[in-house]
Order: C-alpha cells, then sequence, then structure tokens
C-alpha cells in the first residue's frame, strides 16, 4: 500500500483535472445521486505499480512474469485500464472541472 500512496502522490499534480468522477455521468461532479464513483487517479495509480511489478519479475523469471501480468490484466488493472480509457475520452471531449475552477 505505501508504494501506492507514493504514486499517487506523483501522479497526481500531473494532471488536476483527474480524480473522482459519476461512472454514469463521466463528470467530475459528484451529487447525492451518484451510485458509482470512479477515480482516475486511483486507475493511474494501480496501472503504474502493477505493471512495474511485472518489469520487475521479468528481470528473474520471463515466463512467470507474462503469467503474472495475464492473471492480474484479467482480474485487476484490466478493469482500471478500461475505466480510464472511458474517462479519459470524455475529459479530452468534453473538458473536466478542476478545483481550481
Amino acid at each position: 500500500m505505501h508504494r501506492y500512496r507514493e504514486l499517487r502522490t506523483v501522479i497526481q499534480p500531473q494532471w488536476p483535472e483527474l480524480g473522482f468522477y459519476d461512472m454514469t455521468s463521466l463528470s467530475a461532479e459528484i451529487t447525492a445521486d451518484t451510485s458509482e464513483m470512479g477515480d482516475d487517479l486511483d486507475d493511474l495509480s494501480d496501472l503504474v505499480k502493477d505493471l512495474s511489478e511485472a518489469v520487475q519479475l521479468a528481470a528473474t523469471d520471463l515466463a512467470g512474469s507474462l503469467s503474472w501480468l495475464r492473471f492480474t490484466a484479467d482480474t485487476h488493472w484490466g478493469y482500471h485500464a478500461d475505466d480510464l480509457i472511458r474517462h479519459l475520452n470524455f475529459v479530452v471531449a468534453y473538458g473536466a472541472a478542476t478545483e481550481q475552477d
């Protein structure tokens, strides 16, 4: 968990427009009607963490790293990638409010 917090701290200032959003509307506005929230910073942090671990494992066990990479793609970071791509497409198309707005 420590590595995750480190990564999030490094990633957050790079893209201040990213963060929590309503997964239905893709808007950064969270309301009482929001039933599910996404978090771009969580998605990015988990992707970097998991892919970095795969690279480290590949240095000593290539076959194991490929198996681990496939397993974690199916069970964890693949979902983060899907959510992130969906929200980034929205942000690029429509813009995103930042805390500075």
